[in-house]
């Protein structure tokens, strides 16, 4: 442990529908002035709360939601090193919260068209080139609303690279519709709009998405995109490279991270696993719940984390007030850990 107090780096995940990773370690840091020196770092795997995640300037641009209703969502302009960066979170354009779909076919039908409002929109600020991150798209569709958007103006308007929550292939889109509302009975429906999106994508443009890693993200947003001109990405590498997070992780005395949920999916190029491939040195992974075998996985395969539930700890109502428990959960585990004392 470094001399004076330890340099604790509060690096969480949001806690879907419940709290965003600024206000995780936010409170985090509330909790523990005077005792400790926390690095806060919000970060994101290309979902929501990707655009907290980047900074940069807070701009105004207009999308249709999912439903195709206009309305203005958040977009951000960095400066980077090749001129400026316009940021765009899937998430906020056509995501899943604060939208429940009224019926299965209301979810099978949900557009993705606003993402190509907000990449026009967004071009006309003077940005050089656009970085979307996808995640938490409340959309199915293969990408093909704002494919078709993009086929009516001509394309891209300016250099984009999407930054990609998940690494599965264009037809996997299909296993993640359910949770978006769509009925079992309607999965084939989905699986059929996929076929037929590649093959289009094919015949347009000679791009073949099928077979590529990541273009299944936000329901083959990532794919549409690919098929016209886009790079791809991990989220969270883009969001760690901007951040800095190895030289954060190797300054760090502890880690904390911690996501709403801890299952299998939280392997698979998420927060968590991800920056557990940095750590070499004492990890804290508080969740609001976890499935026990990934966890012991997870404890297994990285010897340096010790994996706490919210819920198992202090109880289901906690999640009600997820920040709060979030930093109380914390600051118990440090105390027991020997890195504070004075609490």
């Amino acid at each position: 442990m470094s001399a004076g107090r330890p340099v604790v780096l509060v690096a969480p995940d949001k806690f879907r529908s419940t709290a965003t990773a600024w206000e995780l370690t936010r409170a985090v840091e509330n909790r523990l002035v005077g005792v400790a020196e926390v690095d806060a770092l919000p970060l994101s795997d290309g979902g929501e709360g990707f655009l907290d995640a980047m900074g940069g300037t807070s701009i105004m641009v207009r999308a249709r939601d999912p439903r195709g209703r206009w309305r203005s969502v958040e977009a951000r302009v960095v400066q980077s090193g090749s001129g400026r960066l316009g940021v765009l979170e899937s998430a906020r354009i056509i995501g899943r919260d604060g939208w429940t779909p009224a019926s299965s076919f209301e979810a099978v039908t949900a557009s993705s068209a606003g993402v190509a409002d907000a990449i026009y929109d967004l071009a006309q600020h003077g940005v050089d080139e656009i970085l979307l991150g996808t995640g938490g798209s409340a959309t199915s569709d293969g990408g093909q609303g704002l494919y078709d958007v993009l086929r009516e103006r001509g394309g891209l308007p300016v250099p984009l690279t999407v930054a990609t929550d998940i690494r599965a292939t264009y037809h996997h889109a299909c296993d993640y519709a359910a949770q978006k509302g769509v009925a079992e009975s309607d999965l084939p429906l989905v699986a059929r709009n996929l076929e037929l999106a590649a093959a289009r994508f094919e015949r347009d443009t000679g791009v073949d998405v099928t077979l590529v890693e990541r273009t299944g993200s936000a329901g083959g947003i990532a794919g549409a995109l690919f098929a016209c001109g886009a790079a791809l990405e991990g989220g969270f590498e883009r969001v760690a490279s901007h951040a800095g997070l190895r030289d954060r992780v190797r300054r760090a005395d502890v880690v904390v991270t911690g996501e709403g949920r801890l299952d299998e999916g939280s392997l698979d190029g998420k927060v968590v696993g991800s920056l557990l491939s940095l750590c070499d040195g004492p990890v804290l992974v508080i969740c609001g719940s976890i499935d026990a075998v990934i966890a012991q996985r997870l404890e297994r395969e990285y010897p340096v984390a010790v994996c706490v539930s919210m819920t198992d700890r202090v109880g289901v109502a906690s999640l009600s007030q997820a920040s709060s428990s979030f930093a109380e959960v914390v600051a118990t585990e440090l105390r027991s850990l020997g890195f504070v004392t004075d609490l």
